[in-house]
């Protein structure tokens, strides 16, 4: 038997002493080596923990989105990873916020303000609820510049009629009083 002195780890002692003795080498065991295993299975069980509490994290955080878009979301779906136990775990997931089409200026105000309320539901909203929020708060915005042209054309059309009508009251006399002209871009502007 070789003794070794150089400073080799303790693993090294056994193999030189296992390879001298091959009855020996099935016999010892290396105590660090089963030190090892043993933090690899903990690390494995932390793993499998994390990746359940990520799971259920991401299931909760859909679920959010669901509950509050008012009907105006489909099913969630999910992307999943394998964990070191070979099963699967959500890794990801999204959900589909739909406008139906044909809506009112004011039902579609509704629904746009319901998906925008459902994209940051989450106490924790991803960069895409984010983008999904500001693009909902973009309809948004358009819709009311809609609604604003809307009420415009509307008293246009109404003043318009006034106008007509007094007109048709005073004759050649009411064209000293001002009169409007609509302008699809900037309103209307008022000659005077």
């Amino acid at each position: 038997m070789v003794i070794n002195t150089s400073k080799n780890t303790l693993l090294d002692s056994y193999i030189s002493l296992a390879t001298e003795n091959t009855k020996e080498k099935f016999k010892t065991k290396d105590v660090n080596l089963v030190k090892v295993t043993s933090m690899d299975d903990a690390a494995v069980s932390r793993e499998i923990k994390r990746l359940e509490q990520w799971e259920a994290h991401v299931v909760s955080h859909e679920k959010m989105h669901l509950l509050t878009s008012g009907g105006l979301a489909g099913a969630p779906s999910y992307t999943y990873t394998y964990g070191p136990d070979g099963k699967k775990y959500i890794q990801g997931g999204e959900v589909k916020f739909y406008l139906p089409s044909g809506l009112s200026l004011e039902n579609g105000k509704a629904a746009v303000e319901k998906l925008k309320a459902a994209a940051t539901a989450p106490t924790d909203p991803s960069p895409s609820d984010q983008r999904a929020s500001a693009m909902a708060s973009a309809i948004e915005i358009a819709l009311e510049n809609k609604l604003i042209l809307k009420k415009i054309k509307e008293s246009y059309e109404k003043a318009k009629e006034q106008r007509e009508a007094f007109d048709s009251s005073f004759g050649e006399n009411a064209s000293v009083f001002a009169s409007f002209k609509f302008n699809e871009v900037s309103g209307f502007e008022l000659f005077i």
